[in-house]
């Protein structure tokens, strides 16, 4: 039987077609944009995961490189750490083979920490605290030079910041800076009278004591961070990792220039910018197992200079490992002590161990 439809019967159904239509297609939009936005978070959220995952993989590199750097030490009878080493290079490695990797990247700098000053040492009363003291009064007034400070007052500004940090460190509970350097000093006593009254814990320590010293703003952040261009910071510079000595071979040419004795101090930052030239120089390899190769420059004062508290090994090492995988990236910090007492057929944790790391 045939049904005729009359022609506003039609329109209804036509229009009732095209509401169930439009629906549908908001449906099916709004559901493949929702699953597009799933996959990409399950993306990311995995992404994240492996990128945290080769972090920690770059630091297990790094105890690997420091491990095998021991042991070639062993295997050439002589112990010594230099920047020319494959855990210094990295990536641009000479004996160690780098493993392909195909899911992202891995972003690896290892930094020698005793090629740094150990800052708790001006609190160690086992040790000359006047010299340690002297020695970081050097550093910091040398930093304080590339800025527009003149000389005096850059050496009055770095003794009044390194008995600031000593008060902070001391157990004696307060803050006792000598009368000279208090005056014309903004010091807020109440802010200090909770010191830490220990060694520091972290670098990071130090920005807050600059801060509570009331040192101009730009002054905190110049002797923090440094110059990218010219001058590193205090972070950089300083290590709170407590060491027998600072490796010659390793050491900042600013550290080098405040550690040098017996010698006029108009010469030693050129002599050491010269010892940074040589012990950088592969042919000069071989002579930096010896402490006092600096003996070989040919530059003024090199006779006569000499660095108490120093050494031409390494045990602690800082590294910081970047995963990378698409867009994410995770970064992993950690502190490695490398133990040269255990047999070499102890698995490598226990000879390259892992003391700190976080992310």
């Amino acid at each position: 039987m045939n049904h005729k439809f009359f022609p506003a019967q039609q329109g209804s159904v036509l229009f009732l077609t095209l509401i169930v239509l439009s629906v549908l297609t908001v449906v099916v939009i709004h559901g493949m944009r929702t699953m597009q936005v799933t996959t990409a978070g399950a993306t990311m959220f995995r992404n994240g995961i492996q990128a945290e995952r080769l972090a920690l993989s770059g630091i297990r590199l790094a105890q690997v490189l420091l491990y095998q750097d021991m042991v070639a030490d062993r295997d050439n009878d002589q112990a010594v750490d230099t920047l020319l080493e494959d855990w210094a290079r990295f990536p641009d490695t000479q004996n160690f083979v780098i493993p392909e990797i195909t899911i992202g990247e891995i972003e690896l700098e290892i930094v020698d920490e005793q090629g740094k000053f150990p800052i708790n040492r001006l609190v160690d009363v086992q040790g000359d605290e006047d010299d340690v003291a002297r020695t970081l009064v050097t550093l910091v007034s040398t930093m304080l030079r590339a800025t527009d400070l003149g000389q005096e007052e850059a050496r009055n500004l770095a003794s009044y910041v390194v008995w600031g940090l000593k008060d902070w460190m001391d157990r004696d509970g307060q803050m006792s800076l000598p009368a000279e350097l208090q005056d014309g000093q903004r010091v807020d006593v109440e802010e200090l009278e909770e010191c830490r009254n220990a060694p520091l814990s972290d670098v990071t320590e130090i920005r807050l004591v600059l801060e509570l010293l009331g040192i101009a703003v730009d002054l905190v952040d110049f002797l923090y961070n440094g110059d990218r261009n010219t001058t590193p910071g205090l972070k950089d510079l300083v290590s709170v990792v407590h060491t027998d000595g600072v490796n010659i071979n390793t050491a900042h040419p600013l550290i080098l220039q405040a550690l040098a004795r017996d010698v006029e101090e108009d010469v030693v930052l050129p002599l050491a910018m010269a010892m940074d030239v040589y012990r950088r120089d592969a042919w000069n390899r071989d002579q930096l197992t010896r402490s006092d190769w600096y003996r070989a420059l040919a530059t003024e004062g090199s006779a006569f200079v000499t660095f108490p508290d120093t050494v031409t090994t390494s045990a602690w090492f800082a590294v910081r490992a970047t995963g990378t995988v698409g867009a994410i990236s995770r970064t992993g910090w950690a502190i490695l002590h490398r133990n040269e007492q255990p047999a070499l057929s102890q698995f490598i944790p226990k000879s390259v161990s892992v003391a700190q790391v976080q992310f």
